[in-house]
């Protein structure tokens, strides 16, 4: 529901930086989760140096474009 809102809430050309836990970008289900993520131009991506603090889990920065 988050990127279908940020897909709306962003202009046309517009911009958005997620910290999202790694591979997330690159899921192939839920069916729905893939339509809204292919809107969506991936401009930058990096590995994150330090995981997320209270779960430790792998994070990335991901640049989105509309």
């Amino acid at each position: 529901e988050f990127l279908e809102w940020l897909y709306e809430a962003l202009t046309d050309d517009g911009t958005a930086i997620l910290l999202i836990p790694k591979g997330f970008i690159d899921k192939e289900r839920p069916k729905k989760l893939v339509q809204v993520l292919e809107k969506f131009q991936i401009i930058y991506r990096e590995d994150m140096q330090e995981e997320f603090a209270r779960t430790k889990t792998r994070a990335e920065i991901v640049v989105l474009r509309k």
